[in-house]
């Protein structure tokens, strides 16, 4: 992804440059034009040629813009360009599902920014407690449950993905209109010891949705 191909002021002027000059007060206003795009609008001329397929040769700049038109994820910058590959992934993959977008495409999007950290699970509730709704959800199915319109977002957060609180309000609109999303968070504060020999994991679960 990212960019492939880089044009040239020349690619836009040419038309003025190769057409008839009459006389020199043509040559310098074909002259100060083409310095203009050279020096000041290359860039913007160049990230416009590419809004029609802007996730094949576009700046981070446009795939940003476009992402946040369709309201995708926006990652921070990094110096390898990693971030602008992986928001030109999704956003290529948003384009091209259309009406097959749902929680397949979620979880595309979950394995493209927390690869093997994440679980999208079903919920489900028990039929005796339906008054209750949605007190007694469960990640698995019970005798005497019934599958709810709720969805668990299970991530963990480690030093490589703590950016999880500012992604999630996005991740809740990936969904289908007919699904509740529910984003958990197990946050890892590392091996504590206890006593002498006993050790363990201790995990904290935040939920992030306001549902």
């Amino acid at each position: 992804m990212g960019r492939t191909s880089k044009l040239q002021a020349a690619d836009f002027t040419r038309t003025v440059q190769e057409s008839h000059k009459a006389n020199e007060l043509d040559e310098a206003i074909a002259g100060v034009f083409t310095k203009l795009i050279e020096e000041y609008e290359l860039e913007g001329l160049v990230d416009m040629n590419s809004y029609g397929a802007p996730w094949l040769e576009s700046s981070p700049v446009v795939i940003e813009r476009f992402s946040k038109l369709n309201g995708l994820v926006i990652l921070r910058q990094d110096t390898e360009g990693l971030s602008t590959d992986i928001m030109a992934m999704i956003l290529s993959a948003w384009q091209g599902m259309a009406s097959g977008r749902g929680l397949d495409f979620l979880q595309f999007v979950l394995n493209m920014l927390f690869p093997g950290n994440n679980r999208v699970l079903r919920l489900w509730h028990s039929k005796e407690l339906a008054n209750a709704y949605p007190v007694a959800v469960s990640e698995k199915q019970m005798p005497g449950s019934f599958l709810t319109s709720r969805v668990r977002i299970a991530l963990t957060l480690n030093d490589n993905n703590s950016d999880i609180s500012d992604i999630a309000p996005v991740l809740e609109k990936l969904v289908p209109w007919n699904i509740v999303p529910e984003i958990a968070v197990s946050v890892d504060f590392s091996q504590v010891d206890v006593a002498v020999a006993a050790g363990g994991y201790r995990y904290h679960v935040a939920y992030l949705s306001p549902y």
